[in-house]
Formats: structure tokens, sequence, C-alpha cells
């Protein structure tokens, strides 16, 4: 038994994994992680299970026909741009490994950024004017909405804010017309990848200074002590 619980012990001792702990600080950073990275993985699941040559709704068992660079480059090709980077996160994010959680996730943005563009290509604008000012007011009311500014009374933000963004998106979605509604899903989802990726580098650094002072501050208390 000794020999087992030593064997163990010494098993236990034996790190693989990164100094880096994700989610160790912000548990709800980490669930969003793990669902992004899941769903990227799953449309890369679901490109490379495609019929090859699938490019009609019939083919795709009703669903919508190929789209932007769908039906440009190999369904393999872009199932991988998907599946490689978010299993390369998935793997740096088990393991601690920040420089590969964060490629990974920026490869992923990549791959939603080229896909949200091509699908846009696809869905000609029916007013730029009309579709540039809504966006132009949507900015407005990000602004207001968001920035915790003292030189603006909260009550004329929020009113504002409110206002912008009702008539902003109801511009925007008149001058934009139809069938941008999933061109702009994959542009959403390749910043939010895209912050991932920077923000886990930011956060890390972080941590590992935090780390340090509160080491620093143990070593300081240890000679206090002696």
């Amino acid at each position: 038994m000794n020999a087992i619980s030593h064997a163990w012990n010494r098993l236990c001792s034996w790190r693989l994994r990164g100094n880096w702990r994700p989610g160790s600080t912000n548990t709800i950073l980490l669930i969003a992680q793990v669902v992004t990275l899941w769903t990227a993985a799953q449309r890369g699941m679901d490109y490379l299970t495609l019929p090859v040559g699938a490019a009609s709704s019939a083919e795709l068992g009703g669903s919508e026909a190929l789209r932007g660079i769908e039906a440009d480059i190999s369904l393999k090709m872009l199932g991988l741009s998907f599946l490689a980077p978010a299993g390369l996160a998935f793997i740096s994010l088990a393991m601690g490994w920040v420089r590969g959680l964060s490629v990974g996730h920026l490869l992923v943005g990549v791959s939603y950024l080229v896909l949200g563009i091509t699908f846009l290509r696809d869905s000609p604008v029916d007013d730029w004017l009309t579709a540039g000012a809504g966006s132009a007011l949507l900015l407005v009311a990000a602004g207001l909405l968001v920035t915790d500014s003292r030189r603006v009374p909260d009550i004329l933000a929020l009113l504002g804010g409110a206002l912008a963004m009702g008539i902003g998106g109801w511009l925007a979605a008149h001058g934009l017309g139809s069938g941008y509604r999933t061109g702009n899903g994959f542009l959403g989802a390749a910043v939010l990848h895209l912050v991932f990726g920077f923000g886990t580098q930011i956060l890390a650094r972080r941590d590992e200074r935090l780390r340090r002072e509160e080491e620093e501050d143990l070593r300081d208390l240890r000679l206090l002590g002696d």
C-alpha cells in the first residue's frame, strides 16, 4: 500500500499543465469561452460531414444553400479552418497554455470574419446611405449607453441612447435590406473570438503579475516574522 500511495503521489506531482488556470478568477468567462469554441468546432464538423458538391437546399436536406466562401472553396478545408483552431484552443484551455488558447481564438475569429464578409458580399445592400446613417446612430447609441461620462447627465444619456438605438436599428435594417442577418452573426462571432484571443493574453499577464505580487507580500511577511 505504501508503494502504491507513493507512486500515486509521484503521479499527482507530475504537472503537465501550465501555471495559468483559465476560469480561476472568472468562471463566467470560462463558460463563455467553452461555449464559443464548442459552436465553432460544431460548425467545422458540420462542414466536414456535408456531402461533397452539395450546393442546393435539396442536397442539404432542406437547409440553406451554400453561400459566400462556402461555395468558393472545399468544404473539407473550410471545416478544418474551424475545427483545427477550435481543437487547439480546447487543448490549450485544458492545459493552461495561454498562447495556444489565444492563437486558437484568433484563428477561429479570422475564419468567422472571412465567412461573414463573403456572406455579406452575396447580400446586396438596398441603400448604402440609409444603412450608413443607421449604423452611425447605433454607434452613437452604444457610446451613450456604455460610456459613463460625467459631462452628460445619466437621464439624457439613457434616453438619448435608447432613442438613437431604435432609430438607428430601423434605418440600418431598411438600408441593408434582407439576407444580411447571417453575415452579421458571423461578424459578431468573429469579433467575440478576436476579443477572447487578445483578452486571454491580457488576463494571463494580469494574473501572473498578481501572483508575483502575492509571492512578494508573503516573502515580506516571513521576513517581518523572522
